[in-house]
């Protein structure tokens, strides 16, 4: 999948249900891009019981990190939400003493993802998720157009690479 870093698409292993490698062409169930096989990583869908869970964590660079779970029955048997998030942050660990940068590689990460599960009769099951994903990297650039007066432009924090994701 184009432009997605995969470094910091993670989920909590709690949330996964199902991780599944497809190898050689599956061009007729994933799309035609998927011409060397897939990687379909599947989360946890909605249950007809209540849960609660949080979970913190702080590490060396400065890292502080969250996430947490929940899964709420709105009608008995009939309708579930589930809503999942997660939260990352850290200085980095490499420094430019030349510019007097100690975070260069400074990242910041969070996800948010909810499922709504609503099964009308024993036969009907619909599930309908949405998933927001936003990655913030730091680095330093090649600016290509400056070369070679100012090969290397190193860019504040607010100006780091950044993704975000919507799917639903």
């Amino acid at each position: 999948v184009a432009d997605i870093d995969f470094a910091n698409l993670v989920y909590p292993i709690r949330e996964l249900e199902l991780i599944e490698s497809l190898r050689c062409p599956q061009s007729t169930q994933q799309g035609r891009n998927s011409l060397a096989g897939a990687v379909i990583i599947r989360t946890k869908d909605p249950e007809f019981f209540d849960e609660y869970r949080v979970r913190a964590g702080a590490g060396s660079y400065n890292q502080i990190e969250g996430a947490f779970v929940a899964n709420q029955v709105i009608v008995d048997d009939k309708v579930a939400v589930r809503v999942a998030g997660q939260y990352r942050e850290d200085d980095g660990f490499i420094s430019n003493p030349i510019l007097g940068q100690d975070d260069v590689d400074r990242t910041e990460y969070a996800n948010l993802r909810t499922k709504i599960r609503f099964t009308p009769t024993d036969d009907l099951d619909i599930i309908v998720s949405h998933s927001y994903d936003r990655t913030y990297n730091g680095f330093s650039d090649v600016d290509l157009d400056e070369f070679p007066e100012d090969f290397i432009k190193t860019l504040p924090f607010e100006d780091f690479y950044e993704n975000e994701y919507h799917q639903t």
